[in-house]
């Protein structure tokens, strides 16, 4: 019976080891496996673009000539400096 016996725990043992593993081989494979890779644009800070709309620009003639730059033939109307130039006269 001894020889029998040493057999058994040896069966047991190699029972155990096998299970063990794949048991540890099912943990594993839950872990890295099925998980959706993740776009790198979507892992960003969502970005909010706003297109701009055309604003009504003052007649350069009616503001003041600070907020008017001319360069060659173009003319532009510094609206913040309008503004400004609107609020120091009020």
């Amino acid at each position: 019976m001894d020889k029998e016996g040493k057999k058994m725990k040896i069966i047991t043992a190699k029972k155990i080891t096998v299970l063990s593993v794949l048991i540890l081989c099912v943990f594993l494979s839950g872990c890295g496996c099925g998980k959706k890779k993740k776009d790198p644009a979507a892992e960003q800070v969502l970005k909010i673009s706003i297109t701009p709309e055309p604003s009504p620009t003052p007649k350069p003639e009616e503001v003041n000539q600070d907020a008017v730059v001319t360069n060659g033939n173009i003319t532009m109307v510094n609206e913040y400096l309008t503004k400004q130039a609107s609020t120091d006269e009020e």
